[in-house]
């Protein structure tokens, strides 16, 4: 795939006397001998690929460490809901069964992701085996690493909403069936409890952010001093900014 690479550079110049105005010019011009992109998948490092590599390898050792923050909202959830017990208006009690079955199965939940899903080392079993001696096999290879490391953050971003709308949902229904200080404070608590996922992200959302901002920083635009003429002759400083597409 052939294009040519084409430099935007603006230049910005501020004149040193003050009846002077501000001359803004900009020169696009082709680039040339260069008949290739340079795709911000192969420049950045680590790549994808690397990522994915070394993530996969500390999936298993991290693996009860991954959700501490749902974790920990399942865990208030569920002993808020205890407190219930002696503090609910509803004879019935179902302000306490709504505890225990919310933190309860979120804990359940948890326990079986730290067990089991390991996202990381399945899609790394998957492209690891994936040819990369041309350029089209390598972006191809970053590529679905990006998608791989994208959907885990996506997968975990989802759990985090889904565990901070039921704990939360949950806490408020306590709330409003407590009778007792202390089934209201443990009911609050859970409420607090459940913005724990979203404050703290997952170590595969983190990991994803990372990369994208990676793969960012490498089209930063270039600021330099520089001279500059202006249109009466004189020599004025000012700066310069390169942008490359």
């Amino acid at each position: 795939m052939s294009s040519l690479k084409t430099p935007i550079v603006i230049f910005i110049s501020a004149s040193l006397c003050s009846a002077a105005a501000i001359p803004i010019a900009s020169a696009r011009a082709a680039s040339a001998g260069s008949d290739q992109f340079d795709y911000p998948e192969l420049m950045v490092t680590p790549r994808a690929s690397d990522r994915l590599q070394m993530e996969s390898r500390a999936e298993w050792d991290n693996r009860w460490s991954r959700f501490i923050p749902q974790d920990a909202s399942a865990l208030v959830t569920f002993t808020a809901g205890l407190l219930q017990q002696s503090s609910s208006k509803d004879p019935n009690n179902r302000a306490q069964l709504a505890g225990l079955i919310a933190g309860g199965a979120w804990i359940v939940t948890d326990l079986a992701l730290s067990a089991a899903y390991r996202p990381y080392d399945s899609d790394w079993e998957r492209i690891s085996p994936m040819p990369k001696r041309s350029e089209r096999e390598q972006l191809t290879r970053e590529r679905f690493s990006e998608e791989a490391l994208d959907s885990a953050a996506s997968m975990t971003r989802r759990l985090s909403w889904l565990s901070f709308a039921t704990n939360a949902a949950t806490g408020v229904y306590m709330v409003s069936k407590a009778d007792a200080d202390l089934g209201k404070i443990g009911a609050a608590s859970a409420i607090a409890a459940a913005l724990a996922p979203l404050v703290f992200p997952t170590r595969y959302q983190e990991v994803a952010c990372d990369q994208q901002n990676y793969k960012k920083k490498i089209y930063a635009p270039v600021a330099s001093a520089t001279l500059f003429t202006t249109s009466s002759g004189q020599i004025v400083p000012g700066a310069a900014l390169s942008f490359q597409f």
